[in-house]
């Protein structure tokens, strides 16, 4: 059976915050899922944008076959980190995987789900924030 270790973080997903104790029952329970060993998760640091531990786990990444994250949105912002922690996992012939989007990636042809949700992110932020789009629409 593969192994599954587990990633969660202290601080804001995506805007909220999620204890730690929900995102590891939420990782285990992926991984009962999807017939996964679960192994107890490491926790990141809470300074913004710190992701040392995940640096760790990437890089000494021979104890597990999937890195399980609670989240996508727990990724780096920058697309060159990103890719670069996603790209080492495959290189050791490892996945990772999201829980909450049950998202796995263990290809290179994969990770352009995760580039296109980012891409989506970034742009959904230029929308205003409390503009009427539907009059915006209706006046075209």
């Amino acid at each position: 059976m593969k192994r599954g270790r587990g990633y969660v973080f202290s601080r804001e997903i995506n805007g909220s915050h999620i204890p730690q104790r929900v995102q590891n029952l939420v990782i285990r329970n992926y991984c009962e899922k999807n017939d996964l060993i679960y192994l107890l998760s490491g926790t990141e640091y809470k300074m913004h944008e710190s992701f040392m531990v995940l640096k760790s786990l990437v890089r000494d990444s021979k104890s597990y076959d999937s890195l399980v994250f609670y989240s996508v949105h727990m990724l780096p912002q920058s697309d060159s980190i990103r890719k670069h922690f996603l790209q080492t996992l495959l290189d050791n012939g490892k996945s990772a995987r999201f829980a909450i989007e049950e998202i796995r990636v263990k290809s290179k042809e994969d990770l352009k789900v995760i580039d296109d949700i980012y891409l989506t992110k970034k742009l959904s932020s230029y929308i205003p924030q409390n503009s009427n789009l539907k009059s915006i629409f209706e006046n075209q």
